[in-house]
């Protein structure tokens, strides 16, 4: 999650040049039998040129020494490889982007229990919460 936010932070101000113009905004919510954690931004999005690239290790569109190509490729790892989950997104040049991070709840490969991290998946029967809501300029 921490890699989406940063790469959030970091389309804004390219965007806008200065983080506090824009907005982060990360939600939670039951569907079907998964949960789904979506953090959005109004950066700049993602050009439908480059879209189908942004998951591979390395690839990055950021001058060198401000980007490694690793945060999007290493969120799909730990959530698509370690948790048999899926990463979608939603993106719009010049509006912005929202990745949705799909995590089971029951079944094969579900994150049950406590993990080895101290933490596990339970419903709280909300169909839509909101994680953190932030006004704080930045």
């Amino acid at each position: 999650m921490l890699n989406l936010v940063v790469d959030a932070a970091r389309a804004i101000t390219d965007k806008h040049q200065n983080v506090s113009m824009g907005r982060i905004t990360v939600r939670t919510r039951l569907d079907g039998g998964s949960v789904v954690v979506s953090a959005s931004d109004t950066g700049g999005g993602i050009s439908d040129g480059i879209r189908d690239r942004i998951f591979e290790p390395f690839f990055t569109t950021k001058r060198v020494g401000r980007g490694t190509g690793q945060g999007v490729a290493v969120v799909h790892s730990v959530i698509v490889e370690r948790h048999r989950g899926r990463v979608t997104l939603d993106t719009e040049a010049g509006q912005g982007t929202t990745f949705h991070l799909h995590l089971l709840v029951d079944g094969p490969g579900a994150a049950t229990g406590p993990s080895r991290y101290g933490c596990g998946l339970k419903s709280l029967g909300r169909s839509d919460t909101t994680l953190v809501r932030d006004e704080l300029k930045l």
